[in-house]
């Protein structure tokens, strides 16, 4: 449900030909990876003969199908992540989409699926943490090296942001490397405080960081294209001289 709003979001501009090609790139990924996510929870199913997370945990066997699996489920959840190599739809709709609609996408999407991967991590895959662990931190890797070297190249500030955004979902997943088995006591919502706060507290501190800084970001973004003003690189230069409350703002953000 939180995907499909999403794209009709996405593809809320009309007369913009950006935002149209946007929702439609977005919307077959996604749709492909929403697909692959659910073939991977039918293997599940299949397997243990339960969708209940407990059981499906305690049930769950070790074949190689087990591990196709896991793989399927977790290029749903890290394509939702925007981490690399499973990132190609977000700077198009950075570039496509209204402030506030890419604003939702990179602030409370991404709050949801850092819970939806813990989770996962310790209530469902448990017995394969450590696998899971060393394919979190190779997205990690490739998305900290990946999003700066490519944003370096960009002359449009949304693309900028939406590379940069990339690069901030892999410090954000970064503590969930330090997880492990013991930590996880219940079920539920109650996982998130029953996690180690040596873990917790830095998801919960850069999360609070980050969306502060994104939503100013994007404020003085709505108020550039309300204003028809563009928002390439060279297009803000010499904004302190237009207005020293956006200039001071978009610089305490970055």
């Amino acid at each position: 449900m939180l995907s499909i709003s999403t794209y009709a979001l996405c593809g809320g501009e009309r007369n913009s030909k950006f935002a149209v090609e946007a929702s439609v790139k977005y919307f077959l990924l996604g749709v492909f990876c929403s697909a692959l996510l659910m073939f991977g929870f039918a293997l599940l199913y299949i397997l243990t003969g339960s969708i209940s997370f407990p059981e499906i945990a305690t049930k769950l066997p070790d074949l190689p199908l087990t591990k196709i699996a896991i793989i399927l489920v977790l290029i749903g959840v890290f394509f939702k992540m925007a981490l690399v190599p499973f990132h190609y739809w977000i700077s198009d709709i950075f570039e496509g989409a209204t402030a506030p609609v890419v604003l939702f996408i990179a602030t409370a999407v991404k709050i949801i699926m850092v819970l939806v991967i813990g989770k996962l991590m310790l209530d469902l895959f448990g017995s394969y943490l450590f696998a899971i662990q060393l394919a979190l931190l190779v997205c990690i890797i490739l998305s900290l090296i990946y999003a700066n070297f490519v944003a370096l190249r960009q002359d449009n500030f949304k693309r900028l942001l939406a590379y940069s955004a990339i690069s901030h979902s892999a410090f954000i997943v970064m503590p969930l490397l330090a997880f492990n088995k013991t930590e996880s006591i219940n079920f539920g919502f109650q996982t998130l405080i029953t996690m180690n706060h040596d873990v917790i507290k830095p998801i919960l501190l850069y999360l609070i960081m980050y969306c502060t800084a994104i939503f100013i970001a994007f404020l003085v973004i709505y108020h550039l294209e309300k204003n028809r003003v563009g928002v390439s690189i060279k297009s803000l230069c010499g904004l302190n001289k237009r207005s020293s409350v956006l200039s001071l703002s978009l610089g305490v953000s970055l």
